[in-house]
């Protein structure tokens, strides 16, 4: 076998591989699609330890609980609903699956960081200026006691 006969078997196949179509499953469109709706419940909160690994803990280490629920195609809920619109006070709906969806950066945490921040640098930046002066003053004062002693003149105070 030659390298041009391997190179166009070798295209066919790549090609073939890529680009072929695959059937797609039969779909009865008249069929109602289940799906989950989830709503938030609660505040972000830092993720502990052990679970920093999972996928809800992977950007900021941060999770929400959320409730979600079962819901047909046509928009009802699978499951009866006992409480009628609850489900933002302190008791679950029947049929509630309790998760955890991943947050953003706290608000709160990210304030805190950014002050300490701040405070860190004003506090720094004290410090050195402190010194700055300090030191400027003892150099010109070594200076002032050079000239004199190079010029001759004696204090008398």
């Amino acid at each position: 076998m030659n390298i041009t006969s391997f190179l166009i078997l070798f295209s066919a196949l790549f090609f073939w591989t890529c680009f072929a179509v695959q059937p797609s499953p039969p779909h009865d469109a008249s069929a109602p699609v289940e799906s989950y709706q989830c709503h938030p419940f609660g505040q972000c909160e830092p993720c502990p330890e052990d679970a920093l690994h999972e996928p809800f803990c992977k950007p900021f280490g941060h999770r929400r609980v959320v409730h979600c629920m079962l819901r047909k195609g046509d928009g009802s809920d699978t499951v009866g609903d006992p409480h009628n619109g609850a489900g933002s006070g302190s008791h679950p709906i029947y049929g509630e699956i309790p998760a955890w969806e991943t947050c953003g950066r706290s608000v709160r945490q990210e304030t805190a960081d950014f002050w300490e921040f701040v405070f860190c640098n004003a506090a720094l930046a004290s410090i050195s200026l402190f010194v700055l002066y300090n030191r400027s003053r003892a150099i010109a004062s070594l200076r002032r006691k050079a000239l004199v002693a190079r010029i001759g003149i004696q204090r008398t105070w």
